[in-house]
């Protein structure tokens, strides 16, 4: 008796037919070319139940997409929202600075830190005549008084090691503004249900996003005019087209909504 299964076999067949491509092996042909019930039942693949289930379309349904929000805390040891609250500048024997910041610890996301700051050290920072500075392009730079949501992963050190900063290293950061999230340039995080994350079109015009504080150095970051996927607007309106359809800053994902798809 046929069912749904040897239906969807069959359509799978026909369909592989009229493409040029074998699905199945040949059967033993009989005098009406017919494939019977016990040799579809034999051969239904996975593949096949996909189709099955997809409507008997020749089409396989692809996977959900990935919740990538939740991968990113998978490989963090500790992920935390807090606020920076000062920062210190430590120079070993050959005059390399380093910089120290000091984080109030508002609410840890993942693992265990009980204290209620923390404090991150990175290389770079200020010289200590106080006339330039050492700029490093794997740390991160942060102003006293904003908020952040930091991924963070337990460094790897031998019991003999001296560096001072022995600790936890910054995988991901993202930079909260009135509960929204946002990138180190200012484009917003956007999220959809799945967890998926992408970037705005455009930059939140907000100084914190151009400028890097170095001690007593204000350092600005140069920015292209067009808007991202063309460019960069800044804020700035632009014509329509398929790159400024794209969603704006103001769509930015908010720090709660985005904590909960880490633990989904």
């Amino acid at each position: 008796m046929m069912n749904a299964k040897h239906i969807a076999m069959r359509l799978a067949c026909a369909g592989a037919m009229l493409c040029g491509h074998s699905v199945l092996a040949a059967p033993p042909l009989g005098e009406e070319y017919e494939l019977s019930p016990e040799y579809l039942d034999a051969h239904f693949s996975a593949e096949d139940e996909k189709r099955m289930m997809a409507g008997f379309s020749d089409q396989i349904i692809p996977d959900p997409p990935d919740n990538v929000v939740k991968q990113l805390a998978e490989s963090a040891d500790l992920v935390f929202f807090g606020r920076v609250l000062d920062q210190n500048y430590v120079y070993d024997a050959n005059g390399v600075p380093s910089t120290h910041t000091r984080f109030a610890v508002n609410e840890v996301l993942k693992g265990e830190h009980p204290q209620a700051e923390l404090v991150l050290v990175q290389l770079g920072g200020p010289s200590a005549s106080g006339d330039g500075g050492v700029l490093v392009s794997e740390s991160k730079y942060f102003n006293v008084g904003e908020e952040e949501l930091l991924f963070l992963k337990r460094r790897q050190v031998s019991a003999t090691a001296t560096d001072a900063r022995n600790g936890y290293e910054i995988k991901n950061r993202f930079r909260v503004l009135d509960g929204k999230l946002f990138d180190e340039d200012g484009y917003a995080v956007i999220m959809d249900d799945a967890g998926g994350l992408t970037l705005s079109r455009d930059r939140h015009p907000d100084e914190r996003f151009s400028t890097i504080n170095m001690g007593t150095h204000k350092l600005y970051k140069q920015f292209s005019k067009r808007p991202r996927a063309g460019g960069d607007s800044g804020g700035e309106a632009e014509p329509a087209s398929p790159e400024t359809l794209m969603p704006t800053y103001a769509n930015a994902v908010e720090l709660t909504r985005f904590s909960a798809m880490m633990h989904k």
